[in-house]
């Protein structure tokens, strides 16, 4: 399915065109699911900075609950990638970014998933 069909990506998010070039059809659908919900439903609740870590509180609608995503908006010196996490705990557990990192990224003007959120077992190629 993923050599004979392509992804389309259903909102205007960078990353979200990026996950359609990258990720098997299923694990783009996944991804699409949490961008949508990262637009619909979170926002930012407060920020603060932890060491080189900027902590930002993501106010989820849907789930009625703050998540907090600790995000080191530099480059990482020694893998030259963007770290973050969130407590919610979605990409230790599946491999897919959730929507409040999703948020995160977004809104600090990231266009392409760093390389350390796209699990090989995902990738198309």
């Amino acid at each position: 399915m993923d050599k004979h069909s392509s992804a389309t990506a259903s909102t205007h998010l960078a990353l979200e065109i990026h996950a359609a070039k990258v990720y098997t059809y299923s694990a783009f659908h996944k991804f699409k699911q949490e961008a949508i919900f990262s637009i619909d439903t979170c926002r930012t609740g407060g920020f603060t900075e932890r060491g080189e870590l900027e902590v930002t509180t993501v106010k989820d609608s849907s789930r009625k609950k703050n998540f907090e995503v600790a995000y080191s908006p530099a480059l990482s010196d020694d893998t030259g990638t963007r770290k973050a996490s969130c407590s919610c705990t979605m990409f230790e557990r599946t491999g897919i970014l959730c929507r409040h990192i999703i948020w995160i990224f977004s809104a600090s003007g990231i266009k392409t998933i760093p390389e350390d959120y796209v699990v090989n077992r995902w990738m198309k190629e």
